[in-house]
């Protein structure tokens, strides 16, 4: 799942565009995937666990069907890129797949971290005032 992110004019930063690039790449090129009806189950929680805000909180189920902390699965996962990566010596792969570990190691830097702490006062109001400006810059640019 891809959200819109609203702190980006066009609803996504490249280094996003550019980390979905690779982590196709990844999951077109790497082992095959083959999830049990349990596994498909258990993807299906994590991706509704991984929607949620406080990620301190948030556990996803691992292969081997044990809980753990979102962000210590989602380390797992980038590593194994990582390794995927190293072996095809793509320096940029691994730029991009470090600004999303970077995202998740440093506290408060995730995108939902950011937005909660610029719009948790009136989040409708300023998304309303930030939609407007986005408009008019891209209105500009035509």
């Amino acid at each position: 799942m891809l959200d819109v992110n609203p702190l980006s004019p066009v609803g996504l930063f490249v280094e996003d565009l550019e980390f979905i690039h690779y982590f196709l790449y990844y999951l077109h090129y790497g082992e095959d995937i083959v999830l049990s009806g349990e596994g498909q189950k258990h993807a299906i929680r994590n991706e509704k666990q991984a929607a949620r805000f406080d990620d301190e909180q948030v556990t996803v189920l691992g292969e081997d069907g044990i809980a753990r902390p979102i962000r210590e699965e989602a380390n797992r996962f980038l590593r194994q890129m990582e390794s995927f990566y190293e072996e095809l010596e793509s320096d940029k792969a691994l730029a991009s797949i470090q600004y999303q570990k970077d995202k998740i190691a440093v506290p408060g830097n995730r995108y939902a971290d950011r937005i909660r702490r610029e719009y948790e006062e009136d989040y409708l109001e300023k998304g309303l005032a930030l939609a407007r400006h986005y408009a008019g810059i891209l209105t500009e640019a035509k």
